[in-house]
C-alpha cells in the first residue's frame, strides 16, 4: 500500500484512526478507502462496514500491530469479553478474519454514542493539532470523562454523512452538538462507572472463560443477598437495590436509559437466561456488586481457581457443563463431578448442601441438574420444620 500511515494516539478508536488515515492521504472517497483498508470489496457505507482485521493488518504492514493487538488496543470487543458479554471463540474468529464485525460494534459496542470531552479536545488540539475520538468516551455507560471528571458532550452527526464519510470532531457541524449527557453535580455513581469502563478497556490480561465470569456475577449476587437459599433471584430486593443505586439522587435525569437499559432485569440478561445482554450493561453490575474493577477481577480469578479442578484440557472437547454432557462423554463427566462432591465431604466434618454450593457452585449446580438422585443420597435435603420450604429442592 502507498498510503501514509500516521501513528496512533492514546485511547484512540479504530474509527478515529481510519478517519486520520483518510485525512492525511487527502482521500475524498471514504467508502473506497474502506474497501481497500478493511477488505470489504462491496462496502457501501463507512460506519456500517465490516472489518477483516487480518486484511487490515496486512495492508498496513502491521503498523498498528497484529490482529490481536489491534483488537485489544482499538476496539471495545475485548473489554466486552472481560465482562462475559462475548465468548473467547468470537475474538479468535475476528483475529483470523473468519468473522468480520461492523465498525460500529468495534467502536461503540452496538450503540452509536458520539461523545467528546471539551477539555480533552483542547488538549488534543494543542498536542496533536486536532481533536480525535477517545475509546473510553464512546461506551454506552460513559457519561463523564474519567480524566477530567467533566460531563461528556454528545453529538449527533447525520446518517448520510456517517455512511459516506469519516468524521473527526473538528469536521462536525456545531448545530449537531446535543449538549452534555448529564448535569454536573448529579449522582457520583456515573463518574465511577466511567472509570470502570476505562479500566476494562486498559486491562491487558487475557479474558477468562465466559462461564467463569458469569459464575463470578452469580457469586456476587449471592454475597449481596440477591439469591435465595434455593438459588433463586430475590426480584424485589434486586429492584429496590437497583433503584437506590442508579435512580435516587439524580434529579432531572428522568427514567434510567444507560445503553438502552431501563429495567434492572436487563442487567441479568445472559446470566439468568439465554438472552443477549446490553453492551457494557454489566459495568453497572460490576459497580453495584463489587465496587471496583480490581475487586471484580479478583472474584473472577478466584472463581477460575475454584473451577480448575472441574475442567479438562480443551482438546478433550468437553461440553459446556451448564448444558450437560454429550451422550458419549456423560459417564466420565458425571464421575468427575461426583469426585468433587466426595472430596468436599471428606474434607469437611459437617458437610451440607448449602456449604457445598458455596465451596463449589459449579459442581453443585451440574449435579443438581444432571445427577440429582445421587446428590440427594450424598447430601440429603434438610428435613422440613413447620412448613419451611425444602432447600435446593
Amino acid at each position: 500500500s502507498d498510503l501514509l500511515l500516521p501513528e496512533s494516539w492514546p485511547d484512540e478508536t479504530l474509527y478515529s484512526l481510519l478517519a486520520r488515515i483518510a485525512l492525511v492521504n487527502g482521500s475524498t472517497n471514504h467508502v473506497e478507502l474502506v474497501r481497500n483498508l478493511l477488505g470489504v470489496k462491496r462496502a457501501t457505507s463507512v460506519i456500517s462496514a465490516s472489518i477483516n482485521l487480518s486484511h487490515f493488518c496486512d495492508v498496513t504492514r502491521n503498523m498498528y500491530g497484529s490482529p490481536r493487538e489491534v483488537l485489544q488496543n482499538f476496539s471495545v470487543l475485548v473489554a466486552r469479553a472481560r465482562l462475559g458479554e462475548l465468548d473467547g471463540s468470537t475474538l479468535a474468529e475476528i483475529e483470523c478474519g473468519a468473522l468480520a464485525p461492523p465498525l460500529v460494534d468495534m467502536v461503540f459496542g452496538g450503540n452509536g454514542h458520539w461523545r467528546l470531552c471539551a477539555r480533552c479536545a483542547e488538549y488534543d488540539a494543542k498536542t496533536y493539532g486536532i481533536a480525535y475520538w477517545h475509546q473510553a468516551h464512546q461506551l454506552p455507560t460513559s457519561y463523564y470523562c474519567s480524566g477530567h471528571g467533566l460531563p461528556l458532550e454528545e453529538w449527533k452527526p447525520g446518517r448520510t454523512r456517517l455512511h459516506n464519510d469519516f468524521l473527526l470532531p473538528h469536521q462536525l457541524d456545531k448545530t449537531q452538538r446535543m449538549g452534555v449527557c448529564v448535569s454536573s453535580g448529579q449522582n457520583n455513581v456515573w463518574p465511577s462507572i466511567a472509570f470502570l469502563g476505562k479500566h476494562a478497556l486498559a486491562d491487558t490480561a487475557k479474558p477468562l472463560s465466559q462461564i467463569v465470569i458469569l459464575e463470578a456475577f452469580v457469586s456476587g449476587l449471592r454475597v449481596r443477598g440477591f439469591l435465595s437459599r434455593m438459588g433463586q433471584m430475590r426480584m424485589s430486593s434486586l429492584k429496590e437495590g437497583f433503584e437506590q443505586e442508579y435512580r435516587s439522587g439524580v434529579p432531572g435525569i428522568g427514567p434510567l436509559d444507560i445503553g438502552s437499559i431501563s429495567n434492572f432485569k436487563q442487567l441479568l440478561f445472559g446470566i439468568t437466561d439465554g438472552r443477549a445482554c446490553k453492551p457494557f450493561g454489566r459495568l453497572l453490575l460490576v459497580q453495584w456488586l463489587f465496587g471496583s474493577w480490581s475487586a471484580f477481577k479478583e472474584r473472577c480469578q478466584w472463581q477460575d481457581v475454584l473451577d480448575q479442578g472441574l475442567r479438562r484440557p480443551p482438546e478433550n472437547g468437553e461440553a459446556n457443563p451448564r448444558r450437560g454432557p454429550s451422550p458419549a462423554e456423560g459417564p466420565s463427566v458425571i464421575e468427575r463431578y461426583r469426585q468433587v462432591c466426595l472430596g468436599y465431604k471428606a474434607s469437611y466434618p459437617n458437610p451440607s448442601r448449602l456449604e457445598f454450593l458455596k465451596i463449589s457452585y459449579r459442581a453443585f449446580r451440574w449435579l443438581r441438574q444432571n445427577d440429582q438422585a445421587w446428590l440427594d443420597q450424598q447430601l440429603p435435603l434438610p428435613p422440613r420444620h413447620g412448613g419451611q420450604y425444602e432447600l435446593f429442592g
